[in-house]
């Protein structure tokens, strides 16, 4: 009869458990055509149980400038997609916004952008943070300007955001300074009273040293998927998932990259959830311009790749083999530990058990599915 001896493997990232090594599998994305334009659309927004949702138009021009932008709307009839129309066609807004948030109802929209007012041969532009309610059908209240302390807009600096359905959580992507010229993260939490906290940095673990944009934090306020290209990358930017760990909002796990089908060589980005289900975000794959692609999860998910290590203080570090058996006895990988004991593997799946064996160890391990969305 074998030994079972007890060692410790330490996966990256194991203190909010096994939930954070999988990923879901997804269905092939399908470009949504009737929507897309010469224009990027960009940050849509499902609301009205995903039978709706809202998401920007950014116009560009030949040299391939921004020259303007709105908000649009597009509704499904009879389990179809309608063709989608413009937000604020009665000018109850005036300037350039685009939309980066609304409640679960659809009846207030988040927006930022840029306000005009003329004063003699002088025009006033104001960048700002509102909110309008809706109160009939394409009528809406007077906006009301959304302050964060200390944040400070300038036409110098990139900025994007994402407020959460509840109106609480408003996640910014933006420079700290002229000279930091590529974007992290940042959230700003609304008070008891209404009012804004100053902007809090997400830490390391999520930013790097190049761009991190199109925030989104899922309803459990733990999940937050992102695009970036300071992460190991499929190309241009990626979108990624982190888990937030503990009550503070500067400590995450390490960025899992969600792969093909989402990922492609080309940029992608703003990322979120229908429902339980369906999925939407944005990639300039087809064409030049950013459109909006829809897919849905299968139900299934894989296991990340994860590095682990063996601390096991009789066991050599450095070139032992490690075979990776399923429950049925067959051998699903077989990899090596490095000068540190470390070693990654890439197919393992949830839900069931795993055989680790080398010449002195045998460990069983059973990896828990957990839903992620």
């Amino acid at each position: 009869m074998k030994k079972l001896y007890i060692a410790s493997l330490f996966f990256a990232a194991s203190s909010i458990g096994n939930a954070q090594m999988l990923i879901p599998e997804f269905e092939e994305p399908m470009m949504m055509e009737h929507i897309s334009s010469d224009a990027d659309e960009t940050m849509p927004l499902p609301f009205n149980n995903a039978n709706s949702f809202y998401f920007s138009r950014t116009y560009i021009n030949s040299k391939g400038e921004p020259f303007g932008q709105d908000t649009w709307i597009v509704d499904k009839k009879k389990g179809e997609w309608d063709n989608p129309y413009r937000l604020f066609r009665a000018d109850y807004l005036e300037g350039e916004f685009n939309i980066i948030g609304t409640s679960r109802s659809g009846d207030r929209v988040y927006l930022f952008g840029t306000s005009y007012k003329k004063e003699g041969k002088e025009v006033i532009e104001t960048t700002k943070l509102i909110y309008l309610d809706q109160k009939g059908k394409d009528k809406w209240e007077d906006p009301v300007e959304i302050k964060i302390p200390k944040l400070e807009f300038t036409d110098e600096l990139y900025y994007a955001f994402h407020m959460d359905y509840d109106g609480e959580i408003l996640m910014i992507s933006m420079s700290e300074s002229k000279n930091h010229l590529d974007e992290d993260l940042f959230v700003s939490l609304k008070n008891e009273d209404g009012s804004w906290s100053e902007v809090i940095h997400l830490g390391d673990r999520i930013n790097t040293k190049k761009s991190e944009t199109s925030p989104y934090l899922t309803k459990d306020r733990k999940t937050l998927y992102f695009a970036s290209d300071g992460h190991d990358g499929l190309g241009g930017t990626d979108i990624f998932v982190s888990y937030r760990i503990g009550d503070g909002w500067d400590q995450w796990t390490r960025p899992l990259n969600l792969g093909a089908p989402i990922n492609s060589e080309d940029h992608d980005g703003y990322f979120t959830f229908g429902d339980s289900m369906d999925i939407y975000f944005t990639s300039d794959r087809v064409g030049v311009h950013m459109s909006v692609f829809h897919t849905s999860t299968t139900g299934e998910f894989k296991f990340a790749n994860q590095e682990a290590k063996f601390d096991y203080a009789k066991l050599p570090a450095e070139g032992m083999t490690i075979k990776i058996y399923d429950v049925d006895g067959t051998l699903i990988d077989e990899v090596q530990t490095d000068a540190y004991g470390n070693f990654t593997f890439k197919k393992l799946e949830g839900d069931e058990y795993y055989l680790f064996k080398s010449m002195r160890l045998t460990m069983r391990i059973s990896l828990e599915r957990k839903s992620i969305l």
